[in-house]
C-alpha cells in the first residue's frame, strides 16, 4: 500500500550573521516574561535555529496544564492529503470486506456498523481532500500583490475573499509563474474535478432539507459522495499539485513511512 510522503514545513537557510543578531534572553527575568507572554497567546509560531544544518525550523506551541509544548509540524498541506489519502484506503478495505446478514440475489443488506464505518470515512476523505487543495491555492500564492479584475489585490485578501472557483481561475489566468492553464484540455479536465469535488463537499457539511423533500435532496448527495471516485481524484490532485510545485507530493509504501 501507499501513502503520501509527509515533508517538514518550510525550512529556511540562514548565515552566521543571521544568527549573531538573534536576541538572547539576557536574564532569567527576560526569559520569564517570554515564556508567559507565551501561555498568554492563543497561537504562536516559535523559530529554532538549527546549527548543524543552517536552518530555521518552525515550531508551534501548544499551552497545557500551564506548561508550553512546542515541536516542528509537518507541511499541512500534505498532513491533510495524506489524512485523506490513508482514510479512503481504510474505507475501501471497509467496503470490500462488508458482512452480508441478508441476501436475495436482488440486494445484499450489509452490516449496519461496517456501512457506518465506511460512510464516515468516505465522508472524512471527501473533506480532508478538499481542505488540502484549498490549502494549496492559498500556499502556492506568492506574498505579494497583484492586479486583479482592474483592481490591486493582495495575498490576504485572495485568500479570504475570493471562491474556491476563483481562486483556481487566478492561478490559471492571472499568474504567469503558476504552470497550470484551465484552457488547457489536461488541466481543464483538473479544474472541473475540482469544482465537482468541491461541490459534494459543500452538499456533505451544508446539510439542506425540508417538508416536501423528506430529505430526498440529503440522500441523494449522500448517494453521490459515497459513490466518489477518490482514487481519480487523488491522480488528478498530485498531478496538479506537482505541476506547481514539482516534487511537492511523492507517494511512498506504507511500510516505509519514514516522515522526515
Amino acid at each position: 500500500m501507499k501513502t503520501v510522503k509527509l515533508k517538514l514545513f518550510d525550512r529556511i537557510e540562514f548565515t552566521e550573521n543571521t544568527l549573531k543578531n538573534v536576541p538572547v534572553a539576557g536574564s532569567e527575568d527576560e526569559e520569564s516574561k517570554f515564556l508567559n507572554g507565551l501561555k498568554k497567546e492563543k497561537s504562536n509560531i516559535l523559530l529554532a535555529f538549527n546549527k548543524d544544518e543552517m536552518k530555521v525550523d518552525f515550531l508551534l506551541q501548544i499551552t497545557l496544564n500551564n506548561e508550553v509544548y512546542a515541536s516542528m509540524f509537518y507541511n499541512p498541506v500534505l498532513t491533510f492529503l495524506k489524512q485523506s489519502y490513508d482514510t479512503n484506503s481504510k474505507a475501501e478495505t471497509i467496503k470490500a470486506n462488508m458482512r452480508v446478514v441478508y441476501n436475495n440475489n436482488d440486494i445484499k443488506i450489509v452490516d449496519i456498523r461496517d456501512f457506518s464505518s465506511f460512510m464516515q470515512l468516505k465522508l472524512n476523505a471527501i473533506i480532508m481532500l478538499q481542505t488540502s487543495i484549498e490549502a494549496f491555492l492559498n500556499y502556492s500564492i506568492p506574498q505579494r500583490n497583484y492586479s486583479y479584475k482592474d483592481t490591486e489585490i493582495s495575498k490576504e485578501k485572495i485568500e479570504k475573499s475570493l471562491s474556491f472557483r476563483d481562486k483556481l481561475k487566478f492561478i490559471s489566468n492571472d499568474m504567469a509563474e503558476i504552470n497550470f492553464n484551465i484552457q488547457n484540455k489536461e488541466d481543464k479536465d483538473i479544474y472541473d474535478s475540482f469544482l465537482n469535488l468541491n461541490s459534494v463537499r459543500k452538499e456533505i457539511i451544508h446539510i439542506k432539507t425540508n417538508r416536501q423533500e423528506f430529505m430526498d435532496k440529503f440522500i441523494e448527495h449522500l448517494r453521490e459522495s459515497l459513490d466518489l471516485d477518490l482514487e481519480v481524484l487523488y491522480e488528478k490532485t498530485i498531478s496538479f499539485m506537482n505541476k506547481i510545485k514539482p516534487n511537492f507530493i511523492e507517494l511512498i509504501n506504507i511500510n516505509n513511512d519514514i516522515q522526515h
